[in-house]
């Protein structure tokens, strides 16, 4: 029974263990206003000092909710390396409902979907100034919640 017991926690151990995502180096969100997210509200992020020189996949995060009627959320994403001081931009079309209506993307009440974004050649210690908005024909846009940026170590496959 002692015996049994020890594998299981080992078990368990290994599991926990294993299963934390070792490549993503930031993850965060940002939330928007209540009353909509307005296409002059830029949401911000600052990746503080990376570990290592690499090559990195950004991608960005959107969490809607039922009330957003739209099938895309269109979005403008600035990255400026203060360091070096090179800048990247990308326009990315969020498809965030199919062709029924259906919400894409993972969650119950609030939907959360991944949108890549460009590889970047980062070096250790730089330091990323991300910048997002939106750019969609409505000013204000009911129904996004959060807005997030996610950056990981690309594998090497």
């Amino acid at each position: 029974m002692r015996y049994t017991l020890l594998y299981i926690m080992a078990i368990v151990v290994a599991m926990v263990l294993t299963a934390c995502d070792h490549q993503t180096v930031y993850y965060h969100y940002e939330h928007t206003l209540a009353d909509g997210w307005d296409r002059t509200d830029t949401l911000h992020y600052e990746i503080a000092s990376l570990p290592a020189d690499g090559d990195y996949e950004a991608e960005v995060g959107v969490r809607i909710n039922r009330n957003y009627l739209f099938q895309n959320v269109g979005i403008i994403v600035d990255i400026r390396s203060v360091r070096t001081r090179q800048t990247w931009s990308d326009t990315v079309n969020c498809i965030v409902r199919d062709q029924d209506g259906d919400v894409e993307g993972q969650g119950i009440s609030q939907y959360t979907a991944l949108f890549p974004l460009k590889h970047l050649h980062l070096q250790q210690g730089d330091t990323l100034n991300v910048s997002i908005r939106h750019h969609m024909r409505r000013e204000v846009l009911q129904g996004v919640t959060d807005v997030g940026v996610k950056l990981r170590v690309k594998n090497e496959e």
